[in-house]
């Protein structure tokens, strides 16, 4: 009887490791298989991350600006904006949204984002000559990215359309960028459209704040 005994000890003891080491195996297994998942994962998180924007370098290699894939680029010839200081580049940068809603009668005229290099580093003169309407914020002076800012929005309330535009000028050495973008706008008479643009708000905000100066 004891040697039987001895016998069926000896067997239990063989079964327990066994399953303990079955069931060790199977746990190793499972989390190595949800961390490889896991790392996958992150790693597809990451790359969709780094395509969900563009780099815009200008022309004259004067600065660059992350702005959504989704969003085109084009340039426009600024108005009359050489009589508010020298232009380093003769044309405007013109980032348009995914959606962006048109402005007037002719459609094909979407809202736009709008960059202009001045060579002057009079903020406050540049940014006062594009605050149109009856109406203004209290100018902030910032800090983007180390360099010197100011941010200013433009209301027109008493006549047609009304708008509200936000524009920042951002200056180094000598250099200031000027950023408009138009967040709402009544209709009129004579062809503009009423929109909201508000939801393109935080990209235009974080294209602003990506800029990086090159020299």
């Amino acid at each position: 009887m004891r040697k039987n005994q001895q016998g069926f000890n000896t067997v239990e003891r063989l079964l327990i490791l066994i399953i303990a080491g079955l069931v060790g195996f199977i746990g190793w297994y499972v989390y190595h298989n949800k961390h490889n998942s896991r790392s996958t994962s992150n790693i597809a998180s990451s790359t969709q991350a780094a395509g969900a924007n563009k780099t815009y370098t200008d022309g004259s290699k004067t600065y660059t600006l992350s702005y959504p894939s989704t969003w085109t680029t084009t340039k426009y010839k600024p108005g009359n904006a050489a009589s508010v200081a020298p232009l380093l580049d003769p044309m405007e940068t013109v980032f348009i949204p995914a959606n962006s809603p048109a402005v007037g009668s002719n459609l094909s005229t979407p809202n736009t984002v709008g960059v202009i290099i001045f060579k002057s580093s009079d903020t406050k003169a540049i940014l006062s000559a594009y605050l149109t309407g009856d109406g203004t914020t209290t100018p902030q002076n910032l800090t983007i990215n180390g360099y010197s800012a100011m941010y200013q929005q433009a209301i027109s309330t008493r006549f047609a359309p009304t708008y509200t535009d936000d524009v920042y000028a951002v200056t180094h050495n000598d250099i200031t960028l000027l950023f408009q973008f138009r967040e709402k706008q009544g209709s009129d008479s004579v062809g503009a459209l009423a929109f909201d643009a508000t939801g393109s708000a935080a990209d235009y905000t974080a294209l602003v704040k990506s800029v990086i100066f090159l020299n």
